[in-house]
């Protein structure tokens, strides 16, 4: 039958049974430097296989009334308390023994000496994607991140929260990746456009590179992401493929959008002369990551391409927001205009990769998520029913851009 693994600190146990009796192999990797710390040490083991053999049975049921796919029994056990009518006595104990690993004991004891009444304990209460949140939330590390992706009630709400916590810096990966998330934060990807790196960050990205081959999900778009950001302009291009690779265009709205907007681009670095912020920010939809960028208030020129805008200047206006986002910097207002002048001009394909990078920036901002709905119903995507549902469920939705949402839903 399974056998279930859980771990605290320097102890180890595995749990499994047979027709007749409950196992519990436990392991000590810690330092016992005399005999009244391995009494001791035997003692603590023995009331926690207890406990164990307890949560076993609990678990097994649990598992069978939710049919789960994966194992979660470390998480059952962590986050629930159970106290089972059972004494410490009723386990037989092998001797320990002093192996390559650690100190050893295996404690055991008879099914009919050990009986749980499962509808006693409220398991219906137990809410196992809280779990996942909540384990998410306590270590923000890859694999607990991708634990909780992994899980069959993962939203897309939930991708976007995971996602930016690994790119804001929230969550962490290995040191390169730490260290890179938070250098130049208001600047990183200019600086990628118009200076080479130094040996240091080469070496990061090197780094980062050969580890996200071993990741997957959220954890590896999220690397890739960065290293689109971050990285030379030579390199960008392979790594964005690698970041789309990644989507798993089955698992959320966000990963299926991005993915059909990366293979509906139109444009190129090899196509661009002199690349600049508002050139690139367009090869790489959905990749470019919103905490590196030069976020600015000015608007002077944003003004112009605006009032260019108005008067159907379609040429002029976004030369205008060109140079805005080149030499003001990023703003969600700058994006949305470049989103909406490009709709306006039967390129929504063109538009898309900034209107991404607006509502990363800010989900609530004016004009946006109609923006992406228009955008998406134009270029065909089969699924902008599903995306309208997402923007509706995760943010607040100007009157705007509800109008626009309600027409095409209509």
């Amino acid at each position: 039958m399974g056998q279930y693994h859980y771990e605290k600190f320097n102890s180890h146990f595995e749990v499994s049974e047979s027709k007749s009796e409950y196992k519990v192999e436990c392991l000590f990797t810690g330092d016992v430097s005399s005999s009244r710390m391995l009494n001791a040490l035997e003692n603590r083991l023995r009331m926690r296989s207890l406990d164990m053999i307890g949560t076993y049975i609990l678990y097994k049921e649990f598992e069978t009334k939710h049919n789960l796919e994966g194992d979660y029994f470390q998480l059952f056990a962590t986050y629930n308390n159970f106290n089972f009518d059972a004494t410490v006595d009723m386990l037989r104990a092998s001797n320990f023994s002093t192996t390559e690993r650690g100190r050893e004991v295996t404690f055991s004891v008879k099914k009919e000496n050990f009986v749980v009444d499962v509808t006693k304990y409220p398991l219906d209460d137990i809410n196992l994607k809280e779990l996942l949140y909540r384990d998410y939330k306590k270590r923000r590390d890859p694999q607990r991140a991708l634990a909780y992706y992994k899980y069959h009630e993962f939203t897309t709400l939930d991708y976007l929260e995971v996602f930016q916590d690994f790119l804001a810096g929230r969550s962490r990966i290995n040191p390169q990746f730490n260290i890179l998330v938070k250098d130049k934060q208001d600047s990183r990807f200019e600086m990628s456009i118009l200076q080479e790196p130094d040996s240091l960050h080469l070496v990061y990205f090197d780094s980062i590179a050969e580890e996200a081959t071993y990741q997957e999900g959220v954890v590896q778009q999220a690397m890739y992401a960065e290293l689109v950001t971050s990285a030379p302009l030579i390199d960008k291009q392979a790594y964005y493929d690698a970041f789309l690779n990644a989507l798993d265009k089955n698992k959320t709205e966000w990963e299926s959008m991005i993915s059909f907007c990366g293979k509906k681009k139109s444009v190129s670095l090899d196509d661009i002369e002199a690349p600049a912020m508002f050139t690139v920010i367009e090869c790489f939809p959905g990749a470019i990551n919103p905490y590196a960028l030069r976020y600015s208030f000015e608007r002077a020129i944003y003004d112009k391409a605006e009032e260019k805008f108005a008067k159907e200047k379609i040429k002029s206006a976004l030369e205008h927001l060109e140079q805005s986002i080149n030499y003001e910097g990023i703003h969600t207002r700058t994006l949305n205009l470049i989103g909406a002048t490009y709709r306006f001009d039967n390129k929504p394909e063109k538009a898309m990769p900034y209107l991404i990078l607006a509502y990363m920036l800010d989900p609530e901002a004016q004009f946006v998520s109609g923006n992406l709905a228009l955008c998406l119903d134009a270029m065909g995507y089969r699924h902008t029913g599903e995306f309208i549902e997402f923007l509706n469920d995760n943010a607040k939705i100007d009157p705007w851009s509800k109008n626009q949402i309600d027409t095409l839903i209509k």
